[in-house]
């Protein structure tokens, strides 16, 4: 319901009663099981809220065990800690809960195709065929915009337009598999800087 478009003429789906209904009837044959062990959708759902939580939950234990900081004795160098292991952990899991997004919006077994908000691929055949989707078809090159009056074109003929230069991380289609990190990790920054400021003694309160 949130991947579907607002336009009321495209809108499939009012309430979660009826979408699930209707996804179970149409794209799963009136099955739970294919519902919740579809391979396509349950290896990376298993594998995201697996590691995620064990990433989440490790961090201190590492910072602790491995640096030798606790949160009692150094508790801005602790934040610090943490904070770039949850980024780490944040950057594996990121494509994979990218791709997960991607295989859920598509329609199974025959289903109609969901009308979403923002463009989505479909008919992706599995995880790593989504994965590699992803990388090819969303990189490469970009030209730049025509300039506004190009239409007024000179004797010589029409301009030369050379491509824009892009970063391998826009090339290989990379930036495709991690949309949201950078909310997500602006929400790490937020959480480690309050921690850190709830960290500093004040003398208000010592008097």
């Amino acid at each position: 319901m949130i991947a579907q478009t607002s336009q009321p003429q495209h809108r499939r789906y009012s309430n979660p009663i009826q979408a699930l209904v209707d996804i179970i009837s149409g794209e799963h044959r009136g099955s739970l099981w294919s519902l919740y062990f579809t391979p396509s959708l349950l290896i990376p759902t298993v594998v995201v809220y697996t590691v995620t939580p064990i990433l989440r939950h490790a961090a201190p234990l590492i910072i602790d065990r491995c640096f030798g900081i606790t949160a009692a004795d150094a508790p801005a160098r602790f934040a610090l800690w943490e904070l770039g292991l949850n980024t780490a952990g944040l950057a594996i899991i990121r494509p994979v809960e990218t791709i997960r997004r991607r295989l859920q919006v598509q329609a199974y077994g025959g289903g109609r195709a969901l009308e979403t908000c923002v463009a989505v691929g479909h008919s992706y055949h599995g995880f790593w065929d989504c994965f590699y989707r992803i990388v090819t078809e969303e990189g490469g090159k970009r030209t730049p915009r025509p300039p506004p009056h190009r239409h007024r074109a000179s004797a010589a003929g029409p301009p030369t337009e050379k491509l824009a230069p892009v970063s391998w991380w826009d090339s290989w289609g990379i930036q495709g598999l991690y949309r949201g990190f950078m909310v997500d990790t602006a929400l790490n920054v937020a959480q480690c800087l309050v921690r850190m400021t709830g960290s500093i003694p004040d003398e208000l309160e010592e008097w």
